[in-house]
Order: structure tokens, then C-alpha cells, then sequence
């Protein structure tokens, strides 16, 4: 295994027809849908560090189609062409189109000389996009520009580096993961040359489902292969070791001090820590509740740019969050509406007990964001209200379980994680890991339940069994929480929810699992209070 990003991906994007079909719709209907999978293939290029991203969109055999959808397909790359060159050049994409392009209408070449004059200089991706094009056509074409070049001479020895300038895409190179959507296994007469050593991944995904989180299941699939080119494994481990020497890499086990991107997270771990302690156990409650409203208001925006909300829709979001959060604060601090914030805590930890797991069972999608932004508010509000109502001690207790969870998880599935929990969500996650959690947790949870004899009573009436069992649930629900952030994340196309806390991401990167833990303990904290268990 190893933890590179493919140089080069190329896509056949294979299902459009299928797709339509299934919903009972014209074929053209997936079509058009296939182009905002492109739209999406695109943007999680750019998120995951891919430099080309090759796309066949219409194959030499194509023009065996029924007329009426070829001239359907050629009205779609002409309105592709239109509107969405000038979008690809304000993100910094070079197109390139290659293929026989002779056979297209005037319209169509124009714009393609165009668009590809227009994003010549920009070089954040460099999308391709294969048009009448056939593997064996490009390398007949690059013989014959070979042979016109030599005035018709074949040199002898004729060699792979005097055809290879001609190939259609000499300019890129060859590609690293080869991708196939719809099912089939095979590759079409698409880039033969340039094939050779590329992994294979084919998925039954149909193209226009295809989103950032079937882009990253066939990226974790990639990142399993050992490409060997020719050689022997030991070979290829001792040139990574060489490769990483030359390069300064320090050696585990001899290096004494930690990598500046592991002193700065460390660092900035501390600080963050040691100010979130003092202001929950030393600030009046009043205090701690504005000062809560600053963190809270940032994961707001944050949240609204993963759901793609405009700067102005994000701004009013996060206002209608501090709106909520403030109302609910003054509740809290003075003890009212018990019943309206246990209901509060109720349905939001009904979410992340049923709505999340079916909707990961069901397969998150990009249409999805709408509901992102909704379950967002209730999420936000009522993780932020729970941390007030449970008081420093216990809140404390419950934010431990989280990382708790989370380091066990980490640890144990570095050692001993083979089966993974959701490699299109989050490939580092096991279900060894998360078992080990959870065991990480129980000892957790026996340890601060004889320390601190309080605990048991708040969480469970006293009832050691409960306690134990409430602590594990809350563990279970900071996996969830964590999952689902980076659900989101992968709709965004996004590593990250934001840049502000230095080595950590943003805001909802250091609370992902927090949300979901805190409303739950609230809602068995107040069970008690309200005499639910008692």
C-alpha cells in the first residue's frame, strides 16, 4: 500500500443511457446528467491534488448510434463548449480536446480552438476530453505524422520515443488509475498506447451517480496496488526509501523529534486545549455562553460553503444559527423550557441514530446538500445548547469519550485494520479500529466512574450497567459524527472544512464528533432530571 495521489486519471464514463432508462426517462435526460458528473469528477480532481484528468466522451464507434442521439449528443458538447469553458478558466483548468476532430460541426471546432486558446497558460488541472477519438486511430495518426515528418522514410530501428511525440496526448503523462463506470470491464479501444502500466478500477456505478466519494473508493483502491513496472517488490521498496532519502525524509526510527507538520498540530492541539479548559471550568456561564457564540458562528459558515450556499446565503446562515443558539442560551442559563430543549436533543439525537446511517446506506449524493444545510442548523444549535446544559465536569466526561474514541480507533486499526468501515467516506476507518474505540472507551468510562462518583448518577440514575452501556453509545455516536463530516467534506470536495486553526483544518474539523455526543448526553442527562429513568 502506499499513500500517493494518482498524476494521471482517466475516466470512460459509461452509464448515461442506463441510468435514464432506470427512471424511466429519454436517454438524453442521463446524458445531460452525465455532464454535472463531469462538473463534479472535475471538482474532486482539484480538492484530491490530480494534475490530468482525461475523459472519454465519445468514442470513433460512436457515430454507430442511432442518429437522433448523436445529434442530441453533438447539441450537448456544443452547449458544454458554450457555458462551460469560461467556469473552467476562473478555476484555473487548461481543456484540452483531442480525437478526429474533422468530422464535427464548424461551431463546434471553433469553440474548441477557443476554449483551449482561452486556458492554455492555467495549470491547476489539465482536463481532456477524448472526441472521435480511438486508441487505435491515435496510433495510426501518430505513424503517419512520423512518416510525413521523415518525408516517408520508416527509420529503422524504429523506436517508442520517436512515436510517442506524435501520440495524441503527448503533452500528459501516461496515465496512473484508469477508470471505468457502468459495469462493463474493458477499455474500449480508449488510449491503448498509453495504458500499459495504468491500474485498472471498473465500478458498477453508473456515470451519472458518480460523485467525489466513488472517485474516492477507486482512489483507495489505487492506493492498495503495489506498481512494481517490471520489477521485484524489494526493488520497489528500496527505491521509495532512496527516493525518500534524497529527499530529506527522516528516518522513523532514528529521528528524535517530530515533523514541523506534527509540532504545529501538536502546538496548536495545546493551545486550544488549555483555553478551551479555562474558559468552561474559570468563566461565569453567561461569559462562556457568548464566547461559545464566536466558534459556533465560524462552523456555521464553514458548514454553509460545504452545502456550496453563496457568500451571501452563508452569511445569513450562520446568522440564523447564532439566532437559534441565542435564544436557546438564555433557556439554558435560566432554566426554563426544559422540555423544549430535552425534545431538542431528542430529534437531533434521532438523526444521528437513524436518519445518518440510512442515508449512508442509501449513498450520499451532491443533491443531498439541501438537507445538509437543514440538518446543519439543528446539529449546530443543539451541540452548542448541550455543552451549556451538561456543566463543565460532565461535559468534559462526554468530550472525552469522543477522543477517546477516536485515538483508540486510530491506534488499534493502525495495528490491526483490515476490513474497512466506509473506504468512500473515510478510507482510514476500520472496523477493527472502531472496535478498539469502543474498547478504549469502556476502560475509559470504569476508570472516571470510580473517580468522579457523580457520572454514573447524571448519566444513568446510578445504574453502573447503563452508565456503561450510555458511554458506549456515546462513543458509537462520535463515529458517526465523525463519518459524517467528512460525508460532507466528500460532496464538497473538500480535505478540509476551512484553513483557520493551523495543522487542524477549521472549526468543524476539531468538533465533527463533539456534535453528535454532546446532544446525546444532554438527552440522558435531562432523562434524569425530568425522571425518564428514575
Amino acid at each position: 500500500m502506499h499513500d500517493e495521489t494518482p498524476r494521471h486519471v482517466v475516466i470512460i464514463m459509461d452509464g448515461n443511457g442506463r441510468w435514464a432508462q432506470q427512471r424511466h426517462l429519454p436517454r438524453f435526460a442521463g446524458h445531460r446528467r452525465g455532464v454535472e458528473a463531469v462538473r463534479e469528477a472535475v471538482r474532486a480532481c482539484i480538492a484530491r491534488g490530480v494534475s490530468y484528468l482525461t475523459l472519454f466522451a465519445f468514442s470513433s464507434e460512436n457515430w454507430r448510434r442511432p442518429k437522433d442521439e448523436v445529434a442530441l449528443l453533438m447539441q450537448l458538447f456544443l452547449s458544454a463548449l458554450t457555458n462551460e469553458v469560461e467556469k473552467l478558466h476562473r478555476n484555473g483548468v487548461r481543456l484540452r480536446v483531442i480525437g478526429d476532430l474533422t468530422p464535427f460541426d464548424a461551431r463546434i471546432r471553433t469553440l474548441v480552438d477557443a476554449g483551449e486558446q482561452l486556458t492554455r497558460d492555467n495549470d491547476r488541472l489539465t482536463l481532456t476530453i477524448a472526441a472521435n477519438y480511438g486508441g487505435r486511430w491515435d496510433i495510426l495518426q501518430a505513424m503517419d505524422a512520423l512518416l510525413r515528418e521523415r518525408d516517408g522514410a520508416v527509420p529503422v530501428p524504429l523506436t517508442e520515443a520517436m512515436l510517442a511525440p506524435h501520440l495524441s496526448m503527448h503533452y500528459a503523462p501516461e496515465p496512473d488509475l484508469f477508470i471505468r463506470t457502468g459495469g462493463e470491464q474493458r477499455v474500449s479501444n480508449f488510449l491503448l498506447w498509453q495504458l500499459a502500466y495504468t491500474e485498472l478500477h471498473f465500478t458498477d456505478c453508473l456515470w451519472p451517480d458518480f460523485d467525489a466519494a466513488a472517485l474516492e473508493e477507486a482512489l483507495v483502491s489505487y492506493r492498495q496496488r503495489e506498481r512494481r513496472f517490471g520489477r521485484t517488490s524489494v526493488q520497489v521498496t528500496q527505491a521509495r526509501a532512496a527516493q525518500d532519502k534524497a529527499m530529506g525524509a527522516r528516518d522513523p526510527a532514528t529521528d528524535r523529534f517530530p515533523e514541523p507538520s506534527v509540532l504545529l498540530r501538536t502546538v496548536t492541539a495545546i493551545v486550544l486545549l488549555a483555553g478551551f479548559l479555562a474558559a468552561l471550568f474559570f468563566l461565569p456561564p453567561a461569559y462562556f455562553a457568548a464566547g461559545l457564540a464566536l466558534p459556533i458562528g465560524i462552523a456555521a459558515l464553514e458548514w454553509a460553503t460545504l452545502c456550496g450556499l453563496a457568500r451571501p446565503g452563508r452569511a445569513l446562515y450562520a446568522g440564523g444559527v447564532l439566532a437559534l443558539y441565542g435564544t436557546g442560551a438564555a433557556f439554558v442559563l435560566h432554566g426554563g423550557a426544559v422540555h423544549s430543549l430535552w425534545a431538542l436533543y431528542g430529534v437531533t439525537t434521532v438523526f444521528w441514530c437513524v436518519g445518518v446511517p440510512y442515508w449512508f446506506a442509501r449513498g450520499p449524493s451532491v443533491r443531498d446538500r439541501p438537507g445538509f444545510s437543514i440538518a446543519g442548523v439543528f446539529i449546530l444549535v443543539a451541540a452548542a445548547l448541550a455543552l451549556l446544559d451538561l456543566g463543565p465536569e460532565l461535559a468534559l466526561y462526554v468530550l472525552g469519550i469522543a477522543w477517546v474514541a477516536d485515538t483508540g480507533a486510530y491506534l488499534v486499526g493502525r495495528k490491526f485494520g483490515r476490513r474497512r468501515l466506509a473506504p468512500s467516506i473515510s478510507p482510514g476507518k476500520t472496523v477493527e479500529g472502531v472496535l478498539g474505540g469502543m474498547g478504549a472507551v469502556g476502560v475509559y468510562a470504569i476508570i472516571c466512574g470510580m473517580l468522579v462518583s457523580t457520572l454514573p448518577d447524571r448519566l444513568s440514575g446510578g445504574s453502573w450497567p447503563l452508565f456503561l452501556a450510555a458511554s458506549l453509545a456515546l462513543g458509537i455516536l462520535s463515529v458517526l459524527g465523525d463519518l459524517y463530516e467528512s460525508a460532507l467534506k466528500r460532496q464538497a470536495s473538500a480535505k478540509d472544512s476551512g484553513t483557520l486553526l493551523p495543522g487542524h483544518g477549521g472549526v468543524l474539523d476539531r468538533i465533527d464528533s463533539a456534535t453528535a455526543v454532546l446532544p446525546g448526553a444532554a438527552l440522558l442527562a435531562n432523562s434524569m432530571v425530568l425522571g425518564g429513568w428514575s
